[in-house]
């Protein structure tokens, strides 16, 4: 037994294979951990470096790899892997109704971002975990958790991985599965999360949506004379927003943003409906997607954007189970942050298990001090995050005022808050606290200009209302 609490769990089991699945199954064998099954409900991704798969425009929403991001999975050993089959960008350029013949920025980071499409994200990690770790690292596919409890023993979990039967009415097949250690990065429908829930040691909180946006994918074909290593988006005065990210083999992925049930989408029904709508909005890119395309934007299904939500309490049991990534933090990927943010908890979870160890008997320590770490940190970025998801007032707004005081006092005011979330070195609380900080130091100025401005109206008024007496009495 003594042998036993001296050592890494002999079975863990990650319930998720995807980027943060499989990066932590990566962690917790790099660091010498034996045996780490890691299981998921989707089918596996095809090879990375299937260029005819991934010249798809249907694979999936293409994510930047940022800073935060980077770091961790140069601390993994994995970068150079996910770098490979993913392509740099190195600005934007803007169409919008302040900018009608597009605006070029150059972006001055510490850092070049890298963009991949999140599924081939997944595939290039678990190339790392089949060809570095294949004797420590299993990875099965297609199987859910549908269950996880306590055994009678009290330490340890047993867990139901469900494999179903598919379409044909064929009977599920069903696994009981016992491990001494559980991360759940089984995202926002966490079975996981779910159970620690159950038992009260954390609330899942979930925000009602305020400002609800779904999309579709098209692929475009940019000219020669274009830059390949742009994001290009547009941004009209009618709702409907397009944004548009480059894969390895050249093409370009746009998503396109609108309001749920928005009829100028749902109503499409041929290529020429589609061409129209693209004229209207974005009359700079509608003459750069080919009938194809438009016929497969017309019959693509409307998907959803997750909502936002953040565990708070403690994101673990005991020394044996943990979650991380989106079972704890869920935003909209509109500012690259969800991904990123998870990668994150991983590399802080090995910042922990360095610091307290990787024995059965460490770890209770080790996740006590992820939990305190990650909780703060997962409820900042969440609230953060859906304050930018707002109108004019608290988006627009608050990025012209932090540009403008930023620009003319550097010493006082810092950058708006997505360039601050982009800091690979900043806390999200950090973050968060400075941004309280310049909103109450604005919010001084404001008050001082309008009391100026007030005093001189008065006294405008006073010297008018003079000169009128001094006239009536001539």
């Amino acid at each position: 037994e003594a042998g036993v609490e001296a050592a890494p769990p002999k079975h863990a089991v990650v319930v998720g294979a995807g980027p943060t699945g499989l990066a932590t199954a990566i962690l917790l064998a790099k660091r010498g951990w034996q045996n780490v099954t890691v299981y998921d409900r989707l089918a596996p991704p095809p090879p990375p470096g299937d260029a005819e798969a991934w010249g798809d425009a249907e694979r999936s929403y293409n994510i930047g790899i940022n800073g935060r991001g980077q770091k961790a999975l140069g601390m993994l050993g994995a970068m150079d892997r996910v770098a490979s089959y993913a392509v740099p960008v190195y600005g934007r350029f803007d169409w919008s109704p302040e900018a009608p013949d597009g605006q070029e920025r150059v972006y001055n980071k510490t850092y070049t971002s890298r963009i991949i499409q999140r599924e081939r994200l997944t595939s290039a990690l678990l190339e790392e975990c089949n060809e570095v770790y294949a004797d420590q690292i299993t990875v099965l596919h297609e199987f859910e958790c549908a269950a996880m409890e306590r055994p009678d023993a009290g330490y340890g979990w047993d867990l139901e991985m469900r494999r179903r039967g598919g379409d044909e009415g064929g009977e599920d097949e069903v696994r009981e599965v016992s491990a001494d250690f559980v991360v759940g990065a089984d995202g926002v429908k966490s079975t996981v999360r779910e159970t620690l829930e159950a038992k009260g040691l954390l609330k899942h909180r979930r925000f009602p949506e305020s400002n609800t946006r779904v999309y579709r994918t098209i692929r475009l074909n940019l000219p020669s004379n274009w830059r390949k290593d742009l994001n290009y988006s547009h941004r009209g005065a009618s709702g409907i927003t397009i944004d548009a990210l480059p894969t390895k083999e050249g093409l370009y992925i746009a998503v396109v943003l609108f309001r749920p049930n928005d009829p100028r989408v749902d109503e499409l029904k041929t290529v020429e409906d589609a061409k129209k709508l693209f004229q209207s909005e974005f009359p700079q890119l509608a003459e750069i997607i080919s009938d194809e395309d438009y016929a497969a934007f017309v019959a693509k299904k409307t998907m959803q954007l997750p909502g936002f939500s953040y565990a708070g309490g403690s994101l673990r049991d005991g020394g044996d189970a943990v979650v991380l990534g989106d079972a704890i933090h869920t935003v909209k990927p509109y500012f690259g942050m969800g991904a990123n943010s998870a990668f994150e908890d991983v590399a802080v979870l090995g910042r922990y298990l360095d610091e307290h160890g990787d024995a059965v008997r460490d770890l209770p320590a080790a996740l006590t001090s992820f939990s305190d770490d990650r909780a703060g940190e997962a409820k900042a970025l969440v609230r953060m995050s859906r304050f930018l998801d707002g109108g004019f007032l608290t988006f627009i707004l608050p990025i012209i005022l932090d540009s403008v005081c930023n620009k003319f006092a550097p010493w006082l005011c810092a950058p708006n808050t997505i360039q601050m979330l982009q800091k690979e070195n900043l806390r999200f609380t950090q973050v968060a606290r400075r941004k309280r900080m310049d909103r109450a130091l604005q919010a001084v100025v404001g008050a001082g200009l309008l009391a100026v401005a007030a005093k001189g109206a008065y006294l405008a008024a006073r010297g008018l209302w003079r000169m009128r007496g001094a006239v009536g009495l001539a």
